[in-house]
Protein backbone atom coordinates (compact mmCIF):
# COMPACT_ATOMS: atom_id res chain seq x y z
CA UNK A 1 0.00 0.00 0.00
CA UNK A 2 2.67 2.32 0.67
CA UNK A 3 4.50 1.61 -2.71
CA UNK A 4 1.44 2.57 -4.68
CA UNK A 5 1.21 5.84 -2.91
CA UNK A 6 4.61 6.59 -3.69
CA UNK A 7 4.35 5.17 -7.22
CA UNK A 8 1.34 8.01 -7.62
CA UNK A 9 2.92 10.62 -6.22
CA UNK A 10 5.86 9.92 -8.74
CA UNK A 11 3.34 9.97 -10.89
CA UNK A 12 1.55 13.06 -9.86
CA UNK A 13 4.89 15.16 -10.26
CA UNK A 14 5.68 14.07 -13.65
CA UNK A 15 2.19 15.26 -14.63
CA UNK A 16 2.75 18.92 -13.56
CA UNK A 17 5.97 19.27 -15.80
CA UNK A 18 9.66 20.47 -15.73
CA UNK A 19 9.25 23.04 -13.62
CA UNK A 20 8.48 21.07 -10.46
CA UNK A 21 11.30 21.15 -7.68
CA UNK A 22 12.28 17.55 -6.36
CA UNK A 23 11.16 17.03 -2.71
CA UNK A 24 12.93 18.37 0.28
CA UNK A 25 15.57 16.14 1.07
CA UNK A 26 16.57 15.33 5.20
CA UNK A 27 19.40 17.14 4.82
CA UNK A 28 20.22 17.08 8.59
CA UNK A 29 20.62 12.95 8.07
CA UNK A 30 22.66 13.03 4.62
CA UNK A 31 24.94 16.41 6.36
CA UNK A 32 25.62 13.65 9.01
CA UNK A 33 26.18 11.09 6.61
CA UNK A 34 23.57 8.98 8.39
CA UNK A 35 20.47 6.87 7.36
CA UNK A 36 16.80 8.25 8.38
CA UNK A 37 15.37 4.14 8.46
CA UNK A 38 17.56 0.98 7.39
CA UNK A 39 16.63 -0.42 4.41
CA UNK A 40 14.62 -3.83 5.13
CA UNK A 41 17.29 -5.92 3.00
CA UNK A 42 20.26 -4.44 5.17
CA UNK A 43 21.38 -5.38 8.48
CA UNK A 44 20.57 -2.86 11.52
CA UNK A 45 23.37 -0.26 10.74
CA UNK A 46 22.59 3.33 11.92
CA UNK A 47 24.34 6.59 12.57
CA UNK A 48 27.40 5.07 13.64
CA UNK A 49 27.86 2.74 10.63
CA UNK A 50 27.83 -0.16 13.36
CA UNK A 51 26.19 -3.45 12.85
CA UNK A 52 24.37 -3.30 15.65
CA UNK A 53 22.69 -6.72 15.20
CA UNK A 54 26.07 -7.96 15.73
CA UNK A 55 26.32 -6.30 18.84
CA UNK A 56 23.39 -6.66 20.60
CA UNK A 57 24.12 -9.98 20.00
CA UNK A 58 27.59 -9.72 21.71
CA UNK A 59 25.95 -7.16 24.52
CA UNK A 60 23.49 -10.50 24.98
CA UNK A 61 25.87 -12.89 25.78
CA UNK A 62 28.26 -10.45 28.11
CA UNK A 63 24.95 -10.33 30.09
CA UNK A 64 24.72 -13.67 29.98
CA UNK A 65 27.57 -14.51 31.39
CA UNK A 66 27.47 -11.69 33.78
CA UNK A 67 24.41 -13.51 35.09
CA UNK A 68 26.16 -16.74 35.49
CA UNK A 69 29.36 -14.75 37.31
CA UNK A 70 27.13 -13.53 39.61
CA UNK A 71 25.11 -16.64 40.58
CA UNK A 72 28.53 -18.20 41.75
CA UNK A 73 29.45 -15.28 43.53
CA UNK A 74 26.13 -15.75 45.60
CA UNK A 75 26.53 -18.86 45.97
CA UNK A 76 29.96 -19.05 46.85
CA UNK A 77 29.51 -16.44 49.70
CA UNK A 78 26.20 -18.10 51.10
CA UNK A 79 28.41 -21.81 50.95
CA UNK A 80 31.18 -20.24 53.29
CA UNK A 81 28.06 -19.11 55.53
CA UNK A 82 28.80 -15.68 54.30
CA UNK A 83 25.66 -13.17 53.65
CA UNK A 84 26.09 -9.82 51.87
CA UNK A 85 25.67 -7.91 55.33
CA UNK A 86 26.23 -10.59 57.28
CA UNK A 87 28.82 -10.26 59.85
CA UNK A 88 28.85 -14.11 61.19
CA UNK A 89 32.35 -15.96 61.04
CA UNK A 90 32.16 -19.65 60.62
CA UNK A 91 35.53 -19.80 62.21
CA UNK A 92 36.20 -19.84 66.48
CA UNK A 93 38.22 -16.96 66.92
CA UNK A 94 41.70 -18.06 65.21
CA UNK A 95 42.67 -14.56 64.18
CA UNK A 96 44.65 -15.43 60.49
CA UNK A 97 41.23 -18.15 59.76
CA UNK A 98 39.18 -14.23 60.28
CA UNK A 99 41.57 -12.70 58.16
CA UNK A 100 41.48 -14.63 54.58
CA UNK A 101 37.46 -15.02 55.53
CA UNK A 102 37.64 -11.27 55.65
CA UNK A 103 39.40 -10.67 52.93
CA UNK A 104 37.43 -13.30 50.88
CA UNK A 105 34.58 -11.41 51.57
CA UNK A 106 35.93 -8.21 50.51
CA UNK A 107 36.98 -9.77 47.34
CA UNK A 108 33.24 -11.22 46.34
CA UNK A 109 31.66 -7.82 47.30
CA UNK A 110 34.37 -5.58 45.11
CA UNK A 111 33.07 -8.85 42.45
CA UNK A 112 29.47 -8.57 42.81
CA UNK A 113 29.69 -4.53 42.74
CA UNK A 114 32.21 -4.68 39.36
CA UNK A 115 29.62 -7.80 37.72
CA UNK A 116 26.73 -5.16 38.98
CA UNK A 117 27.69 -2.27 37.07
CA UNK A 118 29.08 -3.77 33.84
CA UNK A 119 25.57 -5.22 34.19
CA UNK A 120 24.14 -1.85 34.29
CA UNK A 121 26.21 -0.44 31.25
CA UNK A 122 25.37 -3.47 29.27
CA UNK A 123 21.79 -2.80 29.48
CA UNK A 124 22.38 0.91 28.94
CA UNK A 125 23.86 -0.21 25.52
CA UNK A 126 21.06 -2.80 25.17
CA UNK A 127 18.89 0.32 25.31
CA UNK A 128 20.67 2.90 23.21
CA UNK A 129 20.24 -0.17 20.02
CA UNK A 130 16.48 -0.15 20.66
CA UNK A 131 16.74 3.52 20.17
CA UNK A 132 19.05 3.70 17.48
CA UNK A 133 21.66 5.53 19.64
CA UNK A 134 24.19 3.15 19.82
CA UNK A 135 27.35 3.72 18.85
CA UNK A 136 27.20 7.46 19.21
CA UNK A 137 29.57 9.05 21.75
CA UNK A 138 27.54 10.24 24.37
CA UNK A 139 29.66 13.25 24.58
CA UNK A 140 30.20 14.61 21.19
CA UNK A 141 27.96 12.55 19.56
CA UNK A 142 30.72 10.88 17.17
CA UNK A 143 30.73 7.40 16.00
CA UNK A 144 32.99 5.36 18.31
CA UNK A 145 34.98 3.17 16.82
CA UNK A 146 34.34 -0.35 15.68
CA UNK A 147 37.61 -1.77 17.12
CA UNK A 148 36.22 -0.20 20.62
CA UNK A 149 33.34 -1.32 20.53
CA UNK A 150 34.39 -4.96 19.32
CA UNK A 151 36.38 -4.63 22.89
CA UNK A 152 33.99 -2.90 24.86
CA UNK A 153 30.70 -3.66 23.36
CA UNK A 154 29.03 -1.46 26.00
CA UNK A 155 30.81 1.62 25.39
CA UNK A 156 29.58 4.94 25.47
CA UNK A 157 32.22 7.06 24.65
CA UNK A 158 34.57 7.95 21.63
CA UNK A 159 38.32 7.09 22.87
CA UNK A 160 39.27 10.93 22.81
CA UNK A 161 36.15 11.55 25.04
CA UNK A 162 37.29 8.77 27.38
CA UNK A 163 40.75 9.94 27.51
CA UNK A 164 39.91 13.69 28.31
CA UNK A 165 37.63 12.44 31.22
CA UNK A 166 39.93 10.05 32.52
CA UNK A 167 42.90 12.73 32.74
Amino acid sequence: MASSARHRSTKSSAKVGAGVRPAARNTTAEQAGTQERPDAKHSATWKSGVDTEHFRKLLEDELQRLEMERDHIESRTARNGVLVGGGESQYDDHMADIATETQDREIDLASADNVYEIVEQVNVALEKIRTKTYGSCDVCGKPISKARLNALPYATLCMQCQSYIES
